[in-house]
């Protein structure tokens, strides 16, 4: 899994918000749908469903469906690092989550990939 995003800012945005809400969140990569992700809080009160479409990414590329559990507030801290004007690469290695900032400087981060049973939670019956 490849993506890169040359102007991150709502994802940015979209993941500071979602970090004050749950601790841990599955991505799911899909090279025909994007990215998406599905989280409820501790409390089981909020439900959260994102969806990055592939035409927001500039470079998406994902050839088998993956999935990976992070950790949000980490994942926001590695974030807040980025500068303005920074190209956000996502990918995935042995057990990580690899995040680059390529800018006036490249910066490569690794977030230790959650090792769990994670059952992606359903939205609630309406």
């Amino acid at each position: 899994m490849k993506l890169e995003l040359c102007n991150p800012g709502i994802f940015k945005d979209a993941f500071d918000g979602i970090s004050h809400i749950v601790d841990e969140v599955e991505l799911q990569f899909q090279q025909e749908t994007g990215m998406k992700l599905c989280a409820l809080d501790k409390s089981h009160i909020t439900f959260i469903e994102l969806e990055f479409k592939t035409s927001l990414f500039d470079e998406f590329e994902c050839e088998t469906p993956e999935k990976v559990i992070i950790d949000t507030i980490k994942f926001m801290s590695i974030l807040k690092r980025m500068n303005t004007g920074d190209i956000l690469k996502l990918s995935t290695d042995e057990g990580n989550f690899i995040i680059t900032f390529e800018g006036d400087a490249r910066r490569t981060y690794k977030l230790r990939l959650i090792d769990a049973e994670y059952e992606s939670p359903q939205p609630p019956a309406v």
